[in-house]
């Protein structure tokens, strides 16, 4: 149970929701086994498809490929290192040397 339920939840239904996990658990237990297995069946077939996909390409074609998953790879880690590295603080707006400061308002007529 999440740890807020226990501090909103009655003891009544705390024991409730409890017995619910409970129930459910084997079931959950048995969807993640299948889970597993599919992934495992999928990267099996992935494999293979890719095995006879390289089969059919020539040693030049093959280095080529290599060449540029590598560039990709690289470029990947690049945008990866760029998207984590902690952002340079902004910098106020300077203003130019030659400009005078503003000039202050001009006084309004008396009524």
């Amino acid at each position: 149970m999440p740890k807020y339920y226990s501090k909103i939840v009655t003891p009544e239904q705390r024991d409730q929701i409890l017995k619910i996990q409970e129930d459910y658990r084997p079931k959950l237990e048995a969807l993640q086994t299948k889970i597993n297995e599919l992934k495992t069946q999928m990267q099996t077939l992935a494999k293979e498809r890719d095995g006879k996909i390289e089969a059919l390409l020539t040693p030049d074609q093959k280095k080529q490929i290599e060449e540029a998953a590598a560039k990709a790879k690289e470029k990947a880690q690049e945008k990866k290192e760029k998207k984590n590295a902690p952002a340079e603080p902004a910098k106020p707006a300077d203003k130019p040397a030659d400009k005078a400061p503003d000039a202050p308002a001009e006084p309004k007529p008396a009524k």
